[in-house]
Parts: C-alpha cells; structure tokens; sequence
C-alpha cells in the first residue's frame, strides 16, 4: 500500500521552537484539503481513489476514516469535526453528511433523479449549503439546510437565482461553494447556457431574514458592448428544408440497382448503396452531397461561426474557474480566478489565471500580481488577506503556495512570507520538501536547473495557529496521484506573532438631492448637510428635514 505521511510538528510558545521530541505519524493514502476555521480539523481524500475522506485532528492527533464519500468543494468541514460532501455508496451521488466517521445521507434531502452535494458547512455546524437537481433547462440549482443540535437537517431552503446568464440564455447550473462564518453571506458560481463560462453569485440574507443575489464579476462582463446574436436554432422539420442526398439515394439509381442494393443489406446491414452505383451516377451523388453541404454552411455554419465569435470575444473576460476561489469568513471579501485566454485562439484555451479580489461591502474589486500566472485563491481572510497555490497540472513547478498580504495587490511566495514570521517552519520546509531541478528554460529551450520547494496545498485556520499543507506526488502521466503527503505545524499556543493590517475604513460621502431630484450638495462634512437651507431634502437614500 502507498503511504502518505503526515508530518506534525508542535511549535513551542511563540512558535519560533520546534520540538525535538515529536513523533511523526504515518497515515496512508491521506491528502489534506480543507481546515477547519479554528484549526480544529484537516479534511482531505485517499490519493489513490478519493473515495476515502479522512478527518485529522492536529491537536488530539485522532484520524477518523469514512468510506464513499467525497468532500464539498468549499468550507465543508466544521469546528465540531462535522463534514459536509456527497455520498456515493451507491450508484448514485447525493448529499451526504459525516459525523464521528459515519456516512449518512440526510432524509430530508433525497432527491428523484438524485445528484446533488452539500459544498460547506459554518463553524457551529448548523447550517450548511449545496445543490440540488431541477427540471428545465437549468439542472442544478441552490439551497441551504439548518441543521439542529441534534444534527437533524431540516428540508431544504431555495434560493432564488438568475433565469437568464449573462449572455441571455438559461444558466446550465447554479452551485453554491462556500459560506460564511455566520451563515448569511453564500457564494457559488453560475454556469451559463454553453456550459463553457463561468462567473460568482453572492447571496446575502439581510435582517428580516430575506434573501437576494448580486454577480460581483458584472461590472467587468462586455466592457467592449458586443452584440451577441441570438442561439441558432435549426427546425429540421421545416418542410421548405431540402433533403439529405444520403437519405434519398434512389434518386441516384436505377429501380434494378436500388433493389439489388435492398436484397444486398438482408444478409449485409452494412452494404454501402453507391457500390451498387455507377461511376457517372455516384459523381452526380457526390455533386448532390456537396451542394448540401453548401446549404448546412450557409444555414447552419455561418449563424454559430458568428454566435461563438461573439461569445468568446465577450467570454474572455468572464471564464472564472468553478471551484477555485474563496470567500472570507466575515462574508465580506471573495477571492475567484479568472482565465486567461490564448488569443491566437477561439476556445477556452487557458494560458494562466487572474486572481480577482471583490470586495462585497463596498462593491470594488482589484487584481493581483505575480511572478506566478497559474496561482488559484484557496482562502482569504477577513482583513483581505489571500492564500493561493499554483494550478497542479499547468504551473510549471506545482503546488507551491503564495500569500497577498492586506494593503498588498501582488502575491508573493508563501516561503517569502514564512521568513518574515515564522523561520522555523521555512528551515523544516526547505530541509524536507526542497529539491533540486528544473526550474524553468532559456528562450533556446536550455533547461534552467535550481533549488526549489514545493509548499503544496497550504491551508491555515483563522488564526494562523494551525498552517498544513497537503502534498501529492502526481504519476508519469500526471492525471492521478501515486503518492504524498500532508504537513502539519501547530503552535498549541496559538501565539504566532503575525502582523494584522486593519481595512482601511472609507470615508462617508454625503449626496443631497432637493426633491425635484436636483443635486444641490457633495460633501464628506456632515455638519456641511446641517447648514442647507431648512427644507427636505434626499441625502444618500434616505430623506432628510433640516
């Protein structure tokens, strides 16, 4: 059996000690994905099949192993250890919950034509999100669950999401990935009607208990105001449409051939009627064929060559990547990745990632730099702090970890960041994970041989108390994994000294409007409103008698 190891490490204090004494525990088949917030918990798959989840405990050092299960794609583990994902015991796949290494799947969320999943989970564990199946052109669709101390779910919550994607047509799915840590903010993706392009749906729940949505990523959608024309649709059965010359090949022969072709197809199904042809008669077939090509071209060819034209030139800047962006716990900020495409092509051909950075309160977003182009958003924090690693199967080097840091608009490497915090951990990694190799090539082709580390799938609670990261070795072909490991360092503590930058507040804004609708005032002094002339006026929404 492979082994994957799972290298613990208990920081002393200040974290800045590593003990001596520790034992490292080897643990099969394990890769570590998802933390718990507090650090209370990794989630994570057997490398081999996946369809092993295990849950490990940094601090108690218990592993709990589940069978047929596959973790959700966002925040699907709780600090009470409760796991959220999709069981596939059976032929199908649907919501599935863990709790203390048991499978079950919740009552209450069985669905007819059942493929469905939970995605995440809030820290208390008690109320988690997912998709569920639907009729229509839209076949997947959101909702949310509250789960009670019990862990008994309740019957699942609707939201409501948009009936017509960006480009007009009826999204294919709508999947809600992560949730906040109070359970009011949802983010998900919706896929459009191509099943091509993909961009972030918000949910948020205000005071009254009422739901609604914004796409964050729309402001940035057609900046070049194309026309997109709408989907070709073809009525085959029009009666004005000309037939296929395949279908009606006796036109092209004699009666005597036509039968002789018929007796021929009894002992022979697969009997080719223009064997049965002249040579001058299957040159008029063939005339006939291309002059019907001609026609599906001018029908069928030119309408989707414009229609797709159209769609990639508008797609091209909404190709966010499904699964890989993250939402902050205070529901805040979300982090997503966005394609960049090949322009030398008309397809989703990626040639590396945008890392866009939205923040939902006051509805800006910024881009991030990098000296990486394949880096994807795997956490961020409330201060606005990213966490990515480099896409597994296009970096060059994969699995390597950087950090953006508050304040900050590029990314830097998470081994860069380690040295300014905690440069324990950066000796341990370098001594353990670093290697020498190639580490890129000259514009001849040379290889470039150098030291490198590969940090893996970083993960970090809250807290910073608790920093993993799961490493898996990928086979000769690159399309599974042979072997890995998951590294843990914990500080018991929780006295990792990391410097927080706080969000810089915005300052107030005041536009005044009499009521005929005339902006009379723009002003940051409050006091400047006060002074008006006495009289209502509108100010940022709300009226106002001075």
């Amino acid at each position: 059996m492979k082994k994957i190891y799972l290298l613990g490490i208990a920081c002393l204090l200040s974290g800045a000690a590593i003990a001596q004494d520790y034992v490292t525990p080897q643990i099969a088949d394990f890769f570590a994905q998802k933390i718990s917030p507090d650090g209370s918990y990794l989630v994570g798959q057997d490398a081999a099949t996946g369809t092993i989840v295990y849950l490990y405990s940094p601090i108690t050092k218990k592993l709990v192993q589940a069978n047929n299960f596959y973790p959700g794609a966002g925040n699907c583990v709780s600090n009470t250890g409760i796991i959220v994902g999709q069981e596939i015991a059976t032929s199908e796949s649907h919501c599935g919950i863990v709790i203390n290494g048991k499978v079950s799947q919740p009552a209450t969320l069985k669905f007819p034509n059942d493929y469905s999943c939970l995605n995440a989970i809030t820290p208390d564990g008690t109320r988690a999100v997912g998709y569920m199946p639907a009729t229509g052109a839209t076949s997947y669709i959101p909702f949310y669950v509250d789960i009670n101390s019990s862990g008994v779910v309740s019957a699942p919550i609707k939201l409501d999401y948009p009936k017509k994607d960006l480009f007009g047509e009826v999204p294919q799915q709508i999947i809600p990935v992560h949730i906040s840590q109070d359970g009011r903010t949802i983010a998900g993706t919706v896929v459009d009607g191509t099943g091509f392009y993909s961009y972030p749906i918000v949910y948020k729940m205000d005071d009254n208990g009422t739901w609604s949505y914004t796409l964050p990523s729309e402001p940035l959608f057609n900046p070049d105001k194309i026309a997109v024309p709408k989907y070709p649709e073809i009525n085959w059965n029009d009666p004005s449409y000309p037939v296929s010359p395949s279908k009606e090949p006796q036109k092209f022969m004699t009666p005597e051939e036509y039968q002789e072709w018929q007796e021929a197809l009894k002992s022979d199904p697969n009997a080719n009627f223009w064997d049965f042809m002249t040579d001058e008669e299957n040159a008029k077939y063939e005339q006939a064929i291309r002059e019907y090509q001609a026609w599906q071209d001018e029908l069928i060819g030119d309408k989707f060559d414009r229609y797709w034209k159209a769609m990639y030139e508008i797609g091209k800047y909404q190709m966010f990547s499904m699964n890989n962006f993250a939402l902050s716990g205070d529901g805040r900020f979300l982090a997503a990745a966005n394609g960049i495409l090949n322009e030398e092509t008309t397809s989703d051909n990626y040639v590396g990632y945008t890392t866009y950075v939205f923040d939902l309160e006051k509805g800006t977003n910024t881009t991030l730099k990098s000296d990486n182009a394949w880096i994807l958003p795997t956490q961020i924090f409330p201060n606005g702090r990213v966490l990515g690693v480099t896409h597994p199967k296009n970096a060059f080097i994969p699995f390597e970890a950087y950090m953006c840091e508050p304040g900050s608009d590029s990314y830097i490497k998470f081994m860069t960041f380690l040295e300014n915090k905690i440069p324990s951990y950066v000796d341990w990694i370098e001594d353990n994970l670093g290697m020498y190799g190639t580490i890129g090539y000259e514009p001849d082709g040379t290889a470039i041989t150098g030291f490198y580390v590969v940090t893996g799938w970083m993960m970090m609670s809250d807290d910073m108390s608790v920093i993993a990261g799961g490493y898996p070795f990928a086979d000769n072909d690159n399309d599974g994994w042979e072997d890995g490991l998951t590294y843990v360092f914990y500080d018991p503590t929780g006295t990792v000294e990391v410097e927080e930058v706080a969000v810089e507040a915005e300052e107030e804004v005041f536009n005044v409007f009499n009521l005929n609708g005339i902006k009379v005032l723009t002003t940051k002094d409050k006091a400047a409103v006060n002074n008006l002339p006495k009289g209502i006026y509108i100010v940022n929404g709300k009226k106002l008698a001075i």
